[in-house]
């Protein structure tokens, strides 16, 4: 990210004395990642950095674009894995796995981000470049391309939601999911004592699969059924 000339006209220990963009956006994503999206607003950042909040609004705006600034900064946190420039799948693969491994480091994102009105910030648009170069020499609509890319964007996006849901509610009630199942054990027992739903009785003494595994296997899903759609132009 792009800094701003540091502010250096307060007074104070060196810690406090500069005060640029970048230091801003760092304090939101920590105030996000620790209480939520809804903990940020331009008082929490500046109490944070032991700084005036009106300091603040010579680096930024307003809460609104500080907040489309913390989304941009945490699509820049990982390199770009070094993958064949005509391979569509593999790039939309990592696309989407590093979009996945951004969801669960900072939950709030989930929530902080529309793809239907997107946050138009250079690291957004990097990892869109860098996923589009795989369709360079495919011979399908450009349409088809961006529709592809929302497709597997959506699903990520989705998935992820759950587990910003769930470290919401972990934060209220204090349990953990396997605490939280263990609650609810009696309410289960007494609904399937009924004998009125079979095959979800008999399927709940199963292996239940990691979360990671059902992104995977939902995400290979999705590009085997986008593969049908290019392979027989190409």
């Amino acid at each position: 990210m792009q800094q701003e000339p540091a502010d250096t006209s307060a007074a104070g220990p060196a810690g406090r004395r500069g005060l640029n963009l970048d230091a801003i956006v760092k304090a939101a994503i920590a105030i996000a990642d620790e209480d939520g999206l809804g903990a940020v607003s331009m008082r929490r950042v500046a109490d944070r950095l032991g700084r005036p909040v009106m300091s603040l609004y010579r680096h930024v705006q307003d809460k609104d674009r500080l907040l489309a600034l913390a989304t941009d900064a945490v699509f820049a946190e990982e390199a770009f894995e070094d993958l064949p420039a005509d391979d569509w799948r593999a790039r939309l693969h990592e696309s989407a796995r590093r979009q996945w491994r951004c969801y669960l480091r900072h939950p709030w994102i989930a929530s902080a981000i529309s793809l239907v009105r997107p946050s138009l910030g250079p690291n957004g648009i990097n990892e869109m470049e860098w996923a589009f170069e795989g369709f360079r020499d495919v011979r399908i609509p450009d349409v088809d391309k961006v529709r592809m890319y929302l497709v597997i964007a959506a699903y990520v996006h989705g998935a992820a939601g759950q587990f910003a849901t769930e470290a919401r509610d972990r934060r209220r009630s204090g349990l953990a999911p396997q605490q939280w199942w263990g609650e609810q054990a009696g309410l289960l027992s007494e609904i399937f004592a009924t004998g009125r739903y079979p095959n979800v009785s008999r399927l709940r003494g199963g292996t239940k699969p990691s979360p990671e595994d059902w992104f995977e296997f939902g995400l290979d899903c999705l590009l085997d059924g986008l593969a049908l759609r290019v392979r027989p132009q190409q």
